[in-house]
């Protein structure tokens, strides 16, 4: 599989369909498959590129196992191999057999439909009728099928259709159809039914083909007609039977399902919604309806409007229930006065309605535009209906922001002006002070910034302020441009009593500002609360520009030397983000946190593992050379206590070189300095492994030094447990030098002659020779190994498989 939802093979889509898989890629295939035999995934990932006999046994296999997740790899990597070799009739006996899959779990079904839903259109043709039914009715009646599942079913027989209407398979057309009317009609295929790419004539001929006991079910006709839908008006029978559906069955949501695709052709879809409303006002509030008769068929609101204070009962409304549907302001913009009059009123009843739902009450006071009415709400109605209230409150005010006098005159019914208001509820705190501060931000924007500080300065400042408001008061300062605002900000951060919280939301911001005098110091201070410590220590993702690099990497190294362990831990963790090869003085605090015998574990050992991957210079690479050297002398030192605390260091340092075979041609002396200090205090094991990944990485720059493989088995060979070679090594070799240096190493480490040299030449040359294709070189080398002096040597490089014959 590709790790991905779909096709199990993207090459499936490229490859011919009209001849059989090419033999050599088989051929190349084969020995990969042999190889990773014991992996499954890998399997299933490669064994659709070989020829349907050879494939078909190693993947149905694993269909039959008892592990969902390999049923889900195997059957769509059986379809895909069947889909290569580009037989119908085998490609068709082995759907059949996905007879398995259909009844399997979900997860199984969904990936089987997925990859035969995508397979050519020639191939699709030779499925039996019985093999798409299975497929559908399974997926429909069985309870854990997902959305994902139907959508692929869906898929899969409108592909059927298509392909069977090409060629001119009318009855096969109408068959699949009919299926896909089963498919669509479940409620939980969350996408909305799409019409079937045909053409008319096609149309009438998938109709004409339909069985009469299809007919005569109205819910099959109706989800067929929606898939005819826009050749509608050419299928007289069909559009009659729909119709009369509508307007007379008991079901209201067949019913409205019914009139939807009723009026689904363009040229007639103005005429029969005017219709289905003048029968029925129900049919109005269904949204295809509503939205002809809200931008065409204006001349019929007036009624609609006056009939919906009362519920709009009908067909597809048996109760009376609350209306509130949405529609674009555009569209109600080129309303008569009139009719936006009853438009707001209808929504203004809803609104302040006791018995309506609050989701309904709460979509109508979004509607409003009254700030009489909305300010009432505000203060009297549920908190999810006031909140949509003030969030209206401040867009109803939008349009006279550009007149200054007119947003502090709009008053209240209490000769209260908005904006006073929308501060009222914004000290409230909870749902309501968070819409009321929101729609403040949005009302801001458009004022003076000397108006809007005036109103939102004593906010964030004022400590008995629910906390929410000031935060979003601290949020629009930090949004204001200009001195005025950042001294308001710095005012916030220093009222008395201010919440960790706010500070929080403060310190983002003025952490943008760290190169302006006092701000270091300030959050210097905070940054012991764990919400500022989030806000002010990151990477590079933050609001701090690039422009104040400097700066910021100075605050941070001022609060790695003075502050307390975990903003100490999270900042060794953020420095290394905002180094460069001359940042030396980044280097030098993590180095005097590595080393500091006051330092906490917690801390030398987050700013251990970030000491090698820095971006070191020339004069940094001596830095670090000098810590371990610092520690090496240590380590030896008298005082048992700053013994140990030296080699523990020296240990969790070595620990933290995890990937030490990537290391650079740069930090290969350097490592050697610490595998040297391993050495000197007794680490012998972890100096053996970190040597062995320093010379793999120093053949990867193409290296063989001599003096290190030396050093290495100078530990190794007195204690050979040092080093445990199970395993390939990783070996990025593709370069020549590289693949020279390698067998060169191969070569010293066999003529030395001893046990453990051996084995460690025999890794090196299995690493090489993969690497390779076992060229003539490699198989030199392993020759000569098979004659080793070493008897365990000899047999391990005889038993060793290259695929050669």
């Amino acid at each position: 599989m590709n790790g991905q939802r779909g096709r199990a093979l993207s090459v499936a889509s490229r490859c011919p369909r009209s001849r059989p898989w090419p033999r050599p890629t088989a051929r190349l295939v084969g020995p990969w498959v042999e190889r990773w035999s014991r992996r499954d995934w890998m399997v299933c990932r490669l064994a659709p590129a070989l020829p349907l006999a050879q494939g078909e046994p190693l993947l149905r296999a694993l269909a039959e196992g008892h592990r969902a997740h390999l049923r889900a790899l195997a059957w769509p990597a059986l379809l895909a191999c069947a889909e290569l070799e580009g037989d119908p009739d085998e490609f068709a006996r082995v759907v059949g057999d996905c007879e398995r899959a259909w009844h399997d779990q979900d997860e199984v079904r969904r990936a089987a439909l997925e990859q035969l839903s995508g397979a050519p259109g020639r191939l699709l043709a030779a499925l039996p009728d019985r093999v798409l039914r299975d497929a559908a009715v399974t997926t429909v009646q069985s309870r854990d099928s997902t959305a994902g599942t139907l959508a692929a079913a869906d898929t899969l027989l409108r592909r059927a259709v298509h392909s069977a209407a090409s060629r001119g398979g009318v009855r096969r057309a109408a068959y699949a159809a009919e299926l896909l009317g089963h498919v669509v009609s479940d409620p939980r295929l969350t996408r909305s039914p799409r019409p079937l790419r045909v053409d008319r004539a096609t149309a009438q001929a998938i109709w004409n083909a339909t069985p009469p006991e299809t007919r005569a079910r109205a819910d099959l006709r109706v989800h067929l007609a929606a898939l005819l839908a826009p050749h509608l008006d050419a299928l007289p029978d069909l559009d009659a039977l729909v119709r009369q559906t509508a307007l007379e069955d008991d079901d209201p949501q067949l019913a409205a399902r019914a009139a939807a695709t009723w009026v689904a052709p363009g040229p007639l879809r103005e005429q029969r919604c005017a219709e289905l409303v003048g029968i029925d006002a129900s049919f109005a509030t269904l949204p295809r309806v509503l939205d002809v008769l809200a931008a065409r068929r204006t001349d019929l609101l007036s009624d609609l409007l006056a009939a919906a204070p009362e519920g709009l009962t009908g067909r597809v409304r048996p109760r009376a229930a609350a209306w509130t549907p949405r529609l674009r302001a555009g569209v109600v913009g080129r309303w008569l006065p009139a009719q936006r009059h009853a438009w707001e009123a209808h929504h203004a009843e809803v609104a302040q309605d006791p018995h309506a739902p609050l989701r309904a009450r709460a979509d109508a006071a979004a509607h409003l535009r009254d700030p009489s009415l909305l300010t009432a709400l505000a203060d009297t109605a549920p908190q999810p209906v006031a909140a949509a209230a003030l969030g209206a409150l401040g867009s109803a005010m939008e349009p006279l922001l550009g007149d200054q006098h007119t947003v502090y005159g709009a008053a209240t019914p209490g000769s209260e002006p908005v904006l006073d208001t929308l501060l009222r509820h914004a000290a409230t705190g909870g749902v309501r002070g968070r819409a009321a501060m929101g729609a403040l931000r949005s009302l801001l924007k458009a004022l003076p910034e000397r108006d809007a500080l005036m109103l939102l300065a004593p906010v964030a400042c004022a400590a008995d302020t629910p906390v929410g408001s000031r935060k979003e008061a601290a949020r629009a300062l930090a949004e204001l441009p200009g001195e005025a605002a950042h001294d308001a900000l710095v005012s916030a951060w220093d009222a008395p009593r201010q919440h960790r919280d706010v500070r929080a939301v403060l310190a983002l911001a003025l952490v943008a500002t760290i190169d302006r005098p006092g701000i270091a110091d300030r959050l210097l201070r905070g940054a012991t609360e764990p919400a500022v410590r989030e806000a002010i220590v990151h990477t590079r993702v933050g609001p701090v520009r690039d422009s104040m690099t400097q700066a910021y990497r100075t605050f941070l190294t001022r609060l790695l030397k003075e502050t307390d362990d975990e903003t100490a831990v999270a900042v060794c963790r953020a420095l290394p983000a905002w180094c460069a090869p001359d940042s030396d003085d980044v280097l030098r605090a993590l180095v005097a946190v590595a080393v500091d015998p006051a330092r906490s574990r917690r801390q030398w050992n987050a700013a251990a593992r970030e000491l090698i991957w820095l971006p070191l210079g020339p004069s940094g690479l001596r830095v670090l050379a000098d810590a371990f050297q610092e520690l090496r002398q240590r380590g030896i030192a008298a005082d048992r206590q700053v013994r140990e605390d030296a080699v523990r260091r020296l240990a969790g340092i070595a620990d933290a070189l995890s990937r030490a075979q990537h290391a650079t041609v740069e930090t290969l002396p350097v490592i050697d300095e610490l595998a040297a200090a391993l050495c000197a205090v007794g680490l012998r094991r972890g100096a053996a492994r970190l040597l062995w990944d320093t010379c793999l990485a120093a053949l990867r720059h193409g290296r063989c030094d001599r003096e290190r493989w030396e050093g290495l088995l100078s530990l190794v060979e007195e204690r050979p447990e040092r080093l445990a070679l199970s395993g390939e090594p990783y070996l990025d070799v593709d370069a020549p030098r590289a693949r020279s240096a390698l067998l060169n190493a191969a070569r010293l480490l066999r003529e030395r002659g001893t046990p453990v040299s051996g084995l460690m030449a025999l890794t090196l040359v299995n690493a090489g020779g993969q690497a390779a294709s076992w060229e003539d070189a490699w198989m030199g080398e392993l020759e000569a190994l098979r004659r080793h002096e070493d008897g365990d040597t000899a047999t391990a490089a005889l038993l060793l498989d290259t695929g050669r014959r």
